[in-house]
């Protein structure tokens, strides 16, 4: 049998903190074995529909497999900014084989959410997951204060996955919109206990904060690196996109960094240095060809999480984490356990199909 879960049987099944784990297992784990995941790779079509494929697994939820998605992109053009905007994108589709035996044991279909927040949003929890975790390896053990740049979704399930790796006691977030910021502090305020005060301008948010979260659409730098602190942690998640440019559908690659943030970070951390050759998204390769940064500037959140290459080294250092887009393994860790709870469960509609063509004899 096949198990098929819809996007009402997996809407709320896990929360943040268990996709969180999640996450992080599975970069110690990719750290250790470079062959139990990929990073993400995307086709374009002329008309500029994409489709991703995010391919990996993780031994503890007992399958492989992959993650696709596929939008039709849109990017209208203000001023210098271009927002990327998705009239239509389609169900992402998770495809789960065991992991020990090859046989196709679920099929998921819908953006997965967590308990805690049902918000729509293109990979939301698995973004947010992954910036956790980088945060958490990167930032200072004492970081209690958080100053938002973004106030749609991305940022709201980022605020959730940093309240559970530090004992925040207070935010204030900034967007261009006034109106979108107070909705963000009043309605995150309510559902996390937390202080949330909306401010004027990004100088006000970033100063003053032990974690600044860039998390916004934008395609021009969102701070200046003069406001970062001593001992500030910036997370930063805008990635490439070089099929649109390449494509002709923008004008300049995406950079939600200045040249002073990336230029004063003492340590910058990354999902994947693969990830960059791959997608080569703007807020590293000018500034890698500039001299701004080297890649020997560049640490692995995986290399962090198993003590082969350090962190943060001291309480003052300035530290990025650059969230460089999916990647297989975290995915399939939260599609595979998202497959063990819907079993326990009940959940889902089973086809009466062999998970395999042909056994041969053991």
């Amino acid at each position: 049998m096949i198990l098929v879960l819809r996007p009402e049987d997996i809407d709320g099944l896990i929360t943040m903190k268990e996709a969180i784990g999640l996450v992080r297992e599975g970069f110690a784990q990719w750290g250790r074995n470079p062959d139990i995941s990929m990073v993400r790779h995307r086709t374009h079509m002329p008309s500029n529909v994409r489709v991703s494929v995010h391919q990996g697994g993780l031994p503890e939820v007992g399958v492989t497999g992959l993650m696709t998605h596929c939008e039709w992109t849109k990017n209208p053009v203000r001023g210098e900014h271009s927002i990327e905007a998705f009239p239509v994108r389609g169900r992402p589709t998770q495809v789960l084989f065991d992991a020990e035996t090859g046989e196709l044991r679920c099929i998921v279909i819908g953006e997965p959410r967590p308990r805690e927040l049902s918000l729509s949003g293109v990979s939301a929890l698995r973004t947010a997951a992954n910036s956790a975790v980088g945060t958490d390896v990167m930032a200072r053990a004492d970081a209690a204060t958080i100053g938002m740049l973004g106030s749609q979704n991305q940022a709201k399930y980022h605020l959730l996955a940093l309240k559970e790796i530090r004992n925040l006691t207070g935010v204030k977030v900034f967007s261009p919109n006034p109106a979108h910021r107070k909705e963000f502090a009043d309605e995150m305020g309510d559902l996390t206990g937390l202080e949330i005060r909306p401010v004027e301008s990004a100088r006000e948010a970033v100063q003053g904060v032990d974690i600044v979260v860039a998390a916004t659409s934008s395609n021009v730098p969102v701070l200046d690196g003069e406001w970062l602190e001593p001992g500030v942690h910036l997370t930063s998640i805008v990635v490439s996109n070089i099929g649109l440019k390449r494509g002709g559908f923008v004008p300049k690659m995406r950079q939600e960094l200045d040249d002073e943030s990336m230029r004063r970070a003492d340590v910058i951390g990354v999902n994947s240095r693969e990830t960059l050759q791959v997608d080569q998204p703007g807020d590293f390769m000018e500034r890698l060809e500039k001299g701004i940064i080297s890649w020997d500037n560049l640490v692995e959140v995986g290399e962090i999480l198993n003590g082969t290459r350090p962190g943060r080294t001291d309480a003052n250092q300035i530290t990025l984490f650059k969230n460089t887009g999916g990647v297989g393994i975290s995915d399939v860790a939260i599609g595979g356990r998202l497959y063990q709870l819907a079993r326990e469960k009940g959940l889902g509609i089973e086809l009466p199909i062999d998970g395999a063509e042909a056994r041969e004899p053991l």
